[in-house]
């Protein structure tokens, strides 16, 4: 059985999404952990994108069974308003990956459907591996402090991004007004140019 998933970045000053669809393996450790591993730079990424739809990702572009190898059509990357447009119940797949900020984020049932970054899944693992290859460690380690601790850090986290986030909501309405009143004015002009003839 497919778990679905959703593979996009936000562009560059913008708070715009270029995504595509995967079929496959779109868990954590599936999509999410090639993501993590092999994509970590702005034009590696988009270059994946900019393929289109996907059956599987893997860890080279030249890898990837794209639906174009196929000859499937309409396949292409869609544009998103946001990220949070990606979480809209009528398209949202089981997981969405978004790199932003030279970031992963991802957003699923398992985080309430909020974004948050793909390397605190990663890290911790690291971190538990680490933690229990000495012996000194393993006799010292509580992995219930560890875990309350994990969780602290993670609800800090999703409350900073959530503000970031609001901010570029903010700036973008902003950006909005701006160019209305800019184009008021131009109008006005206009207006003003045609009277003067």
């Amino acid at each position: 059985m497919a778990t679905r998933s959703r593979i996009g970045y936000t562009r560059p000053n913008s708070l715009k999404v270029t995504a595509v669809y995967c079929h496959h393996d779109g868990f954590i450790n599936g999509v999410g952990k090639i993501l993590y591993e092999s994509y970590s730079d702005l034009e590696k990424v988009k270059a994946l994108i900019s393929f289109g739809d996907m059956s599987s990702l893997k860890k080279t572009i030249e890898e990837t069974d794209y639906y174009y190898k196929r000859g499937d059509t309409d396949v292409q990357p869609f544009e998103y308003e946001n990220r949070r447009e990606l979480l809209n119940p009528d398209i949202r797949e089981e997981f969405t990956y978004v790199f932003e900020c030279g970031i992963w984020l991802v957003a699923s049932d398992e985080t309430n459907n909020m974004f948050v970054p793909l390397s605190e899944k990663f890290e911790i693992e690291k971190e538990m591996e680490a933690a229990t290859e000495t012996e000194e460690v393993k006799t010292s380690f509580n992995r219930d402090e560890f875990f309350a601790k994990v969780k602290e850090i993670t609800e800090k986290i999703k409350a900073s991004q959530e503000k970031v986030l609001q901010t570029r909501l903010l700036l973008s309405r902003e950006e909005e007004i701006v160019n209305s009143l800019k184009q008021q004015l131009k109008e006005l002009f206009d207006q003003a140019r045609k009277a003067h003839d």
